[in-house]
């Protein structure tokens, strides 16, 4: 089997059992079991079970879905952002709040950069928001480029509270409102606060 070939099989075993099992709870021979490899053909491919889910993630969010499509579509630039936005809540929401978990943990202990990868979508949000801003839609007037940054920051903020709660609250809609709070749309690009009821309980316990 192709070098590549048998990363793919890794990869895809190790996520059905993280999903089925826990991250912490499946084991390097659980996956090798799955997979039907030895060992000693893991560690030919990967270091451990860190660099697996890191991997996966970093592939998933190369491989969402057609970015220019969904910008193209997008009726103004908050819904721009936005849909830049959900490429990566997508994943966050297809990941779950146990492997969010693992990947903040892991970027603590500095045994990955989930913070650069994140913040790789920072020169995208930068013209758009600068649209915006020139075009009423964001009314908070600091510069693009902080904006930018500082949005990111809370979206990674918003999902460390959606996994320090175990997935208590819809992520999608709090990331939202994070959006609309940081950037301080305009009322004509908000939601109806009637979609926030489900968070509304979580920002309490924020407060």
């Amino acid at each position: 089997m192709a070098i590549h070939n048998k990363k793919d099989l890794i990869m895809e075993t190790a996520l059905k059992l993280f999903k089925e099992k826990g991250f912490e709870e499946t084991s390097i021979s659980d996956i090798c079991r799955a997979a039907d490899i030895s060992r000693s053909s893991f560690y030919f491919v990967f270091q451990d079970k860190n660099e697996i889910i890191h991997e996966i993630y970093r592939q998933v969010v190369a491989s969402g879905e057609d970015l220019t499509m969904m910008l193209l579509s997008a009726e103004n630039d908050i819904d721009r952002i936005w849909a830049l936005a959900v490429k990566y809540i997508i994943v966050w929401e297809d990941f779950g709040p146990e492997m969010c978990s693992v990947l903040c943990r892991l970027d603590l202990k500095q045994e990955l950069d989930w913070v650069h990868e994140r913040r790789r979508a920072v020169p995208w949000f930068v013209p758009l928001v600068r649209s915006a801003q020139k075009a009423g839609l964001i009314r908070n007037q600091s510069s693009p480029e902080e904006l930018s940054l500082v949005l990111v920051g809370a979206f990674s903020q918003a999902c460390y509270e959606w996994c320090r709660s175990r997935g208590a609250f819809p992520f999608r809609p709090m990331a939202r409102k994070v959006m609309e709070t940081v950037l301080d749309v305009d009322p004509s690009c908000r939601w109806d606060e009637s979609r926030y009821e489900e968070i509304r309980p979580a920002i309490q316990a924020s407060l």
